[in-house]
């Protein structure tokens, strides 16, 4: 087995981007937004704590993601909504192969819809409570710098150039 593709995990805050962008991409976030973080939140039944148990105070969605502000990334999942957040996950190639070809791929673990709940929600905003793989995660970033093109990843033996000399050499 390759563990990259094969072992799934709880991506923790390497999901935070992926939170901003969606509520950034479906225009629920104009990106000037604060919010307060006093070190956690209340939802579903369940307080749950930033790692910063002091809190962030005023954080701006970019200060969210820099200080890794788990309060921030509920808010604005509460904000998306879980449809919608749950729509984002998916279109970033979560809970699904990617389509690499090589076997044994995972597809990871996506709360179901019906289930998850405010808590689910908030703690999936900050990556807990989900499983992925390494080869989804790195094919979501890449449509995160890819002006939100996600690209199905490929297996490359070699690149050449317009004269067909080899200029890069693959697995």
């Amino acid at each position: 087995l390759n563990p990259l593709l094969s072992i799934s995990f709880e991506p923790g805050s390497t999901m935070k981007p992926f939170t901003i962008a969606a509520g950034l991409e479906n225009g629920t976030l104009y990106g000037g937004e604060t919010y307060y973080c006093d070190g956690s939140a209340h939802y579903g039944g369940h307080d749950i704590s930033c790692h910063k148990l002091s809190g962030h105070g005023v954080q701006t969605l970019e200060q969210g993601i820099a200080n890794s502000c788990n309060v921030v990334m509920m808010r604005v999942a509460e904000k998306i909504g879980q449809d919608e957040f749950l729509k984002y996950l998916k279109l970033f190639g979560y809970g699904q192969e990617t389509g690499i070809s090589l076997p044994g791929e995972a597809i990871g673990l996506l709360q179901d819809p019906e289930t998850m709940g405010a808590a689910g929600l908030a703690t999936n905003s900050f990556g807990q409570n989900l499983n992925i793989t390494m080869s989804q995660m790195v094919a979501g970033f890449s449509s995160l710098i890819n002006g939100g093109n996600y690209y199905q990843p490929q297996i490359v033996k070699q690149i050449q150039d317009e004269n067909g000399n080899v200029t890069l050499v693959g697995v």
